[in-house]
């Protein structure tokens, strides 16, 4: 028996009754995310992250960037992300973080980001009702892409980092990381998409100067398709 799982053997012993096994795994997985946040676990090379722990190294960059970083609703986006210091371009950026071996997101993919933001920014009453009241024919003929009577309701951002392919080092992947098919859907649902290399770009400009943070905040908003490179 290992010295781990000795200590975690005592634990559950020390609790009079054995926990479910999902609620303890549960707990386990904050604890483990919270020591990795902390820096007492390591994550692993950037090239390499996935699932929970490309998650975590994702939260820590915005963070370090100035931006507020609150976990998303339950089984969908993962981060709510603010930025208390921008004065313009204040939608919330509802962020999706993917990884996978393949060098493009899947459709899947972004129709699940789709979700998560059409369903924030209330674009079903809009695209319904308008905010004046009453049907709004625009808003229906289009799917919500013109209106002739509304703003959403509370809009956001839809933002999607992607790493991949993994175990592929950054300045050998390719500068876009979308299937060219899908070029129209994310230009119509007005996404920014990131490559995770570029994101550890502006961190490394960020070492040096820290307005770089205002030009990300700024380019997550007005960037439709793959966001640039910071220099």
């Amino acid at each position: 028996m290992s010295e781990l799982e000795k200590r975690v053997k005592e634990y559950i012993e020390s609790l009079g009754s054995p926990p479910r096994y999902d609620n303890l795994l549960k707990e386990v997985k904050l604890i483990f995310s919270d020591l990795a946040e902390t820096g007492v676990l390591v994550l692993g090379e950037d090239k390499d992250l996935t699932g929970s722990t490309l998650e975590i190294r994702t939260s820590l960059l915005f963070r370090r960037f100035g931006f507020k970083v609150d976990k998303g609703r339950q089984n969908q986006e993962d981060f709510l992300i603010k930025y208390d210091f921008a004065t313009e371009n204040n939608e919330i950026l509802a962020v999706e973080v993917k990884s996978s071996r393949q060098p493009n997101i899947s459709r899947d993919d972004l129709r699940q980001l789709d979700d998560w933001v059409f369903d924030l920014s209330g674009e079903e009453k809009a695209r319904k009702e308008g905010l004046g009241g009453g049907l709004d024919p625009a808003s229906i003929i289009t799917g919500g892409l013109i209106s002739s009577r509304h703003r959403h309701p509370n809009p956001h951002k839809g933002v999607m980092i992607f790493n991949g392919p993994l175990g592929i080092s950054f300045d050998n992947r390719d500068k876009t990381c979308f299937n060219e098919n899908d070029r129209e859907f994310i230009k119509k649902r007005n996404f920014c998409i990131v490559a995770f290399g570029t994101l550890i770009e502006y961190e490394k400009v960020f070492e040096r100067d820290a307005s770089i943070a205002q030009t990300l905040w700024k380019r997550l908003h007005t960037t439709v398709g793959m966001l640039q490179a910071p220099v």
